[in-house]
């Protein structure tokens, strides 16, 4: 009975083995299931390959991530700091001695041009920024220019600061570039796009005071004629001259237009002739006419309706079609000159004559003796 009791002991627990085989072989005959559990072994060692990781970056990294935290904390505690702080006061950007031929609106207020009128028939305005070195060294400039000019009494100099955020001017005009230097005639308005130089801004100046010149003998005349390439002749009679018609407002107009291209402005002269006599040795009609002449050739403005535009617009027409004497801009650079220079040699054969050439005072003997042989 033992022994019996011990086989049958013996046959449980080999039949308990006998089961647990026949599990585990069935487990290793269904691939699908060793596939999942091999796939989920995979990921769980690879969660905890990341999070190890991870853990290990934040543990190395704790002070930066700390000091990083504080940063960002200072810069956002500083940007509502600059946000609250006041613009500092503006200051005079010209000096104090300037007072006597040059008023610096530093505040950029009170500088309304009908305002700055009140002085003189002619204003010249330059708005400026206080930081710009570009304005810096425009001021020397622009204050010789008015010290100059600080006894004639129908033209005032003014400078606006048009940058402090404060000031009228920074709010009613928008600009990207300083400085920006404007000319106020009356309702008229003119830029300055020359070079930044004193002779430059002295000779724009003096042409704006006297856009028009008045010719009363036939020496005049060819004085006229020799100093400009392209010379614009108008004859109006003395009442309709002095009386300033619409007619000559408008040719008036019309020049100072033209002095706002600057290469119009060395170029091209506009001229007035109120003697009868004198308007028919160079043309045959007595009526009001406009002229213009140039080394190839005399153009008559033959349009009934005279208005500035037109007559600007006729002008510089006309004088883009003269090839007689002509300068070679010197503001631009190596390489705009060289371009240029090449584009005149290549339509004909051409004299070119290298001088220094002086602004306040054309006349040049060299480029005397060119004219003549032309």
């Amino acid at each position: 009975m033992i022994e019996v009791k011990q086989l049958n002991g013996n046959a449980e627990c080999i039949s308990d083995l006998i089961a647990e085989e026949s599990i585990a072989e069935g487990v290793r005959n269904d691939k699908w299931t060793e596939k999942f559990c091999r796939k989920f072994i995979d990921n769980l060692n690879m969660r905890s390959f990341i999070a190890s990781f991870v853990l290990s970056i934040l543990l190395l990294n704790f002070d930066a991530i700390c000091a990083l935290i504080f940063f960002s904390e200072y810069i956002s505690n500083l940007s509502d700091q600059l946000g609250q702080r006041e613009s500092s006061a503006p200051r005079p950007f010209f000096p104090l001695n300037s007072k006597k031929y040059l008023v610096d609106y530093y505040t950029g207020n009170d500088a309304k041009p009908e305002n700055l009128l009140h002085n003189s028939d002619i204003v010249i305005v330059m708005y400026y920024a206080p930081w710009s070195r570009r304005c810096t060294r425009t001021r020397v400039i622009f204050e010789k220019v008015a010290k100059s000019l600080s006894e004639a009494s129908d033209i005032s100099f003014a400078a606006v600061n048009c940058f402090f955020p404060h000031g009228e001017c920074r709010k009613s005009y928008k600009t990207h570039t300083y400085p920006v230097i404007v000319a106020y005639i009356g309702k008229q308005n003119l830029m300055y796009t020359g070079l930044l130089a004193s002779d430059y801004l002295y000779r724009w100046v003096s042409r704006l005071r006297n856009p028009v010149r008045r010719l009363t003998t036939p020496f005049a005349m060819k004085s006229f004629l020799d100093e400009f390439d392209d010379a614009v002749i108008a004859f109006f009679n003395a009442e309709m001259a002095f009386a300033v018609s619409y007619e000559f407002q408008q040719y008036i107009k019309a020049a100072l237009i033209a002095f706002q291209h600057q290469n119009l402005l060395d170029k091209v002269g506009f001229a007035v002739v109120t003697n009868s006599s004198l308007a028919m040795s160079v043309n045959s009609s007595s009526n009001a006419w406009i002229q213009l002449r140039s080394w190839n050739g005399t153009f008559n403005y033959n349009e009934s309706n005279m208005t500035a535009y037109k007559i600007f617009e006729w002008v510089k027409n006309r004088a883009r079609k003269s090839n007689g004497f002509q300068w070679i801009n010197p503001e631009m650079n190596g390489v705009a000159k060289s371009e240029e220079l090449l584009s005149i040699l290549q339509r004909s054969a051409t004299v070119v004559v290298f001088v220094d050439r002086q602004i306040l005072y054309p006349h040049s003997w060299a480029v005397s003796v060119v004219e003549q042989v032309k």
